[in-house]
């Protein structure tokens, strides 16, 4: 019986999510466990919300009825989203032996960027 594989966070980018961040966020997760420490409102929640939005895409109107709520599309744009840049949100991980890196705005479930495996070319 084959085991389950889980997504092995490699790199996390964060673009245009000012006033919440000043400029890009470029984290290169270390292998194994890891904490991400802050005092209160400085974006360790809404970067946790990037990342499960990269991966997942919004939730479901039934599960989610609420948009306003915690991990809501909504509750990423009022925490991100300058008239220069539009917020974008980019996950590179490893799912078994293949790298794969998404890229998401964050109006819109849809992805904006592709690549997987060794050439990865992009995917629009």
């Amino acid at each position: 019986m084959a085991g389950l594989i889980l997504p092995h966070i490699r790199h996390v980018t964060l673009t245009g999510f000012q006033p919440l961040f000043d400029r890009t966020i470029d984290l290169k997760l270390p292998a194994g466990p890891f904490l991400l420490l802050g005092g209160n409102a400085m974006g360790k929640t809404t970067t946790l919300q990037a990342v499960v939005f990269a991966l997942a895409g919004g939730a479901h109107e039934d599960i989610e009825i609420d948009r306003r709520g915690p991990m809501g599309r909504q509750a990423l744009s009022r925490s991100g989203g300058s008239r220069k840049t539009k917020p974008k949100i980019q996950v590179e991980f490893d799912l078994g032996d293949t790298r794969v890196v998404v890229r998401r705005g964050i109006k819109t479930d849809s992805v904006i960027g592709l690549q997987a495996g060794s050439e990865r070319p992009w995917v629009p």
